[in-house]
């Protein structure tokens, strides 16, 4: 489906299972999030409406609208005590997908959603999840780049997403650990990094497979103790960096990631091949400048208006990056 992208965009949060938007959004959600990594509906259900009476801490579900139309769902919880955000999840229709743009939106108003609710939060954090060489890791290091666009660093330490419940071990994933903001120095310190794992583990995890009673509560803690205790004893270093992400389960490699770029996102490299082709000899010919100092100009010329594009369409920030990397290559950097 082609996006309009002059659309408005916006989201609406749901409060309870009765609110209108629920039934479309939680749709949304089990039928585009993959099979082990997706929660049950009745426990989300369960905890929409019941999870803020209960706890200090904030459980939020998102709609997401395309001028009318239901095209997204988030999920995400406040951990008070570290000021940690944690995103469950964040999925998008299918019919709505085919480029960054959609998305890119859809983050910006969870963010912005984050910014107004929880203004002095320490931390977004989001898991990724299955890496390894398989059909579903296609979705995981997906959701990884995108979220990396948009200023997520990847935590360079092992991570374990918990199984999906007591009765699941099959849901017992090796992935990976982003945070937004990225921390100034590039890096975590040990403890730190193992506090939000803690944080997501017990105040997340277990907290919510209590819906189930206590003794069903009691064995998925004794499951997470054993994680924990093994993922602590696998963080070697005294800091962890928060950047890209060299350390991978054994056997993976992003490289199995073949995306198809969208149709449309091949506008822009057309569009300046022609642009840049045609001012090329038209300036050559009428100025009768050097072939030089033509190419030169129209390079400019062509970066100072990606700039300006960049600032409303994301789209146009790659480009731009490689044009300026290979005009200070080629021409030396400014004194």
């Amino acid at each position: 489906m082609q996006v309009d992208y002059s659309a408005s965009y916006s989201i609406k949060e749901i409060k309870s299972t009765s609110d209108a938007n629920y039934a479309g959004a939680i749709a949304i959600y089990a039928t585009h999030t993959p099979p082990s990594l997706r929660t049950d509906t009745n426990e989300i259900g369960h905890w929409l409406n019941h999870y803020n009476k209960r706890f200090d801490d904030r459980f939020h579900v998102l709609a997401f609208f395309i001028n009318s139309d239901l095209a997204g769902y988030c999920q995400l919880v406040h951990l008070r005590d570290h000021d940690l955000i944690v995103i469950d999840y964040i999925t998008i229709d299918d019919k709505y997908r085919g480029g960054y743009n959609v998305f890119f939106e859809f983050a910006e108003h969870v963010k912005a959603f984050i910014r107004k609710n929880y203004p002095d939060h320490r931390y977004v954090a989001v898991e990724i999840a299955p890496l390894r060489d398989d059909a579903e890791a296609r979705y995981g290091f997906a959701l990884m780049r995108l979220l990396k666009m948009v200023g997520f660093g990847v935590v360079d330490a092992p991570y374990v997403q918990p199984q999906l419940g007591y009765r699941n071990p099959e849901t017992e994933l090796q992935g990976a650990l982003l945070l937004y903001p990225k921390p100034i120095n590039g890096s975590l310190p040990r403890d730190a990094y193992l506090k939000v794992v803690h944080s997501i583990y017990y105040q997340h995890y277990v907290r919510w497979y209590g819906v189930h009673g206590e003794e069903y509560e009691r064995k998925y803690r004794a499951i997470v103790d054993k994680l924990y205790k093994k993922l602590d004893g696998q963080v070697k270093k005294e800091s962890v960096v928060v950047n890209g992400i060299r350390h991978l389960p054994e056997g993976t490699s992003p490289v199995v990631i073949k995306e198809k770029l969208p149709a449309r996102d091949l506008v822009y490299p057309i569009v300046l091949i022609l642009f840049w082709l045609t001012c090329f000899f038209t300036v050559k010919t009428i100025f009768k400048e050097t072939t030089a100092l033509t190419a030169v100009a129209l390079i400019l010329v062509t970066i100072l208006y990606l700039a300006l594009v960049s600032v409303t369409d994301k789209r146009a920030t790659s480009p731009m990056k490689e044009l300026l990397k290979a005009f200070r290559s080629i021409f030396g950097k400014a004194k």
